[in-house]
């Protein structure tokens, strides 16, 4: 009698759930269409015809039936193997001793250029500001990496560029606020700044931003907030566990930080609210309480892969969102320059204001059209103050 092959025994159970997987209709439809695809391209001479296939079968295997726990499969015994950097896609993504998750890290020394490009981006910015007579501001995003001990073989100089940003911006007389010297400031654990699973601030952490912001503004032009609206004790906290796998959690599966999703909060004031909140090319407008205009709860459900909660907060990214609180009809008209970090910023920051501008000029495809020309917005608009976050 034969020898019993475990290794046989474990490949006929894999294949007998790739198969299953293969069930799934619109793989199945996906396929045919890719291959119909590479008749059409081989017909018509298409060099790249094996290439393009190739892409498309690798799209149409997010469609595999039970992908998700495959990838959970695979990021647990990544995790037990003690695999410390993966390749993913056109993401590198690196696990920290604490076992939070990271990617895009520098890991070469910053270059003069790179800092002549951040100041020529920032100097036509403020000085539009100027030319308005709005009060300016620049609010650096502390990066993850201060937080977080790399492996020794995967040097990061995340920090050490974002330093030198902040020095380049005071030598050339931009006014800052130094994220990293805020946080230091606040209650918050170094583990409580950022995702484990995300590069992404957390909402704790952009409502701290946000009542920094409003004290820099009010130390520097003499803004005037209610800050007792800018303690959290006046708010209402409600944690949905184990709820959110952020951005790079869902490259390598729910296991690979150290078999950790992340907790969700939401944040809402005990006090009155209303507001009304326009996107460029949404005709009616949202209108309510903070949580009917600043909160999106529809990407509250819990979907690992398939529901980013982070877009709970301002709905996401867009190239302008225009929110006006009616409870502070004179409060200063703001215009924000944002990154996505912002999104757990701009909600807090809209009970202080009487009208947000939030503007994304990042290169790319978001919703609401071309890009905003920031410097015409600005004239146009005429704001009491100008923040740029990034």
């Amino acid at each position: 009698m034969k020898k019993f092959n475990k290794n046989a025994v474990l490949f006929a159970l894999v294949m007998l759930f790739l198969v299953y997987g293969l069930c799934s209709g619109e793989l199945v439809h996906q396929l045919y269409g890719s291959l119909k695809g590479l008749y059409a391209d081989l017909s018509d001479g298409e060099p790249k015809a094996l290439e393009n296939f190739t892409a498309k079968v690798d799209s149409a295997s997010n469609s595999l039936r039970y992908r998700s726990q495959l990838l959970d499969l695979n990021s647990a015994k990544e995790n037990l193997a003690g695999t410390r950097v993966v390749f993913k896609e056109e993401t590198t993504v690196v696990k920290a001793d604490s076992g939070s998750l990271l990617g895009s890290v520098q890991t070469f020394p910053t270059v003069q250029q790179q800092i002549d490009y951040s100041v020529n981006y920032i100097l036509p910015l403020q000085r539009a500001a100027q030319e308005n007579e709005a009060g300016f501001l620049f609010c650096g995003v502390t990066p993850k990496t201060a937080y977080q001990q790399l492996p020794p073989n995967y040097p990061s100089y995340d920090n050490e560029r974002y330093q030198l940003r902040l020095a380049a911006y005071e030598a050339a007389g931009v006014p800052s606020l130094d994220t990293q010297a805020v946080f230091a400031q606040t209650p918050l654990a170094e583990d409580e700044i950022f995702f484990v699973t995300d590069h992404h601030w957390t909402p704790k952490a952009g409502f701290y931003v946000s009542a920094a912001i409003c004290s820099e503004l009010e130390r520097r032009y003499g803004f005037s907030y209610d800050h007792s609206k800018a303690d959290l004790q006046n708010y209402q906290v409600e944690t949905y566990e184990n709820w959110f796998l952020g951005s790079y959690g869902k490259k390598v599966g729910t296991f690979f930080a150290d078999f950790r999703v992340d907790d969700f909060d939401v944040i809402t004031p005990k006090f009155e609210t209303d507001f009304v909140e326009t996107l460029s090319y949404r005709p009616v407008p949202r209108t309510g309480s903070f949580e009917d205009t600043m909160l999106y709860r529809e990407y509250l459900k819990k979907d690992y892969y398939g529901m980013n909660n982070y877009a709970a907060y301002s709905g996401g990214d867009f190239r302008l969102q225009t929110v006006t609180n009616t409870k502070n009809p004179d409060g200063a008209v703001i215009v924000v320059v944002r990154k996505s970090y912002a999104c757990v910023i701009t909600p807090f920051l809209a009970i202080h204001a009487g009208q947000l501008h939030v503007i994304d000029d990042r290169d790319g495809s978001y919703p609401g059209g071309e890009k905003v020309d920031v410097p015409a917005y600005i004239a146009q608009i005429k704001p009491d103050y100008v923040i740029v976050i990034d």
